[in-house]
């Protein structure tokens, strides 16, 4: 069903993730142009530059590139503050106080984000191997390529592979620190939350439209169309749906009508 506090919480994340990519871009673009304006001028030969970028994430990082990765923490912070919420509100729905964050969740919240961070830095490494070979190619061919024209070729690329993959990553973040807890509290049921509009996927809207309650241990068994695991993805990437615990009672009274 349509959810409010869903869509919400998604529009949120995606304007989060929209300032937090714009920034890294523009602390990746200034630091690389850096390096092939002297290539420009004659400073330094691009073979030289090639080898220069090649170590370029350890520099870039010398430089600050932590600082702007660690804007993620914010970002990941009030993500656990929103499952926290939800899950409090569920705790004193049903009375089940394992819904509590203990110490114990500390690791498993902190391997999640630590992976995401992994991907993140992936996708950083990918875009500065992207110019690197563009600078390899000039060096191969003996010409002069225009690199404002190499840095806007992929940079919005890479900025728009980041913003999907942390959309995707964040939800599936959300997801499974809440699944951890249902699962954690002997939940039996769980309920389909979110928009239902013209660019809902058909996987989602079947689930919606079947009336979004299900068996925790129904759910754990579901593919998305897009093959992956649809108790953790939803309806795949960008998906703007989650799984909520419903209490046993709710739950049988709503599915018996």
């Amino acid at each position: 069903m349509p959810d409010d506090s869903v869509s919400k919480r998604a529009k949120d994340r995606d304007r989060e993730i929209e300032l937090f990519t714009t920034k890294l871009k523009a602390f990746l673009d200034t630091r690389l142009a850096k390096i092939l304006n002297r290539v420009r001028i004659g400073d330094i030969p691009a073979l030289e530059a090639a080898s220069q970028l090649g170590g370029i994430l350890q520099g870039m990082k010398d430089l600050g590139l932590d600082a702007q990765l660690a804007e993620l923490d914010n970002i990941y912070t009030k993500e656990l503050l929103a499952v926290k919420s939800e899950l409090d509100a569920l705790s004193t729905a049903t009375g089940l106080g394992t819904l509590v964050f203990s110490d114990a969740d500390k690791s498993v919240v902190e391997a999640l984000i630590s992976a995401d961070y992994s991907q993140i830095e992936g996708k950083i490494g990918a875009y500065i191997t992207d110019v690197k070979a563009a600078v390899f190619r000039s060096v191969v061919a003996q010409d002069a390529p225009d690199y404002d024209a190499v840095i806007e070729r992929f940079g919005p690329r890479m900025a728009a592979n980041m913003e999907t993959e942390l959309r995707t990553g964040l939800s599936a973040f959300n997801q499974t620190v809440t699944n951890h807890k249902l699962e954690q509290s002997g939940i039996e049921y769980v309920e389909y939350l979110g928009p239902d509009d013209k660019v809902t996927r058909d996987f989602c809207r079947n689930l919606l439209h079947k009336g979004g309650i299900f068996k925790l241990s129904e759910v754990k068994r579901m593919q998305n169309d897009q093959g992956t695991d649809a108790y953790i993805y939803r309806g795949g990437y960008n998906c703007r749906h989650q799984w909520r615990g419903l209490d046993s009672d709710t739950a049988k009274s709503r599915l018996s009508k």
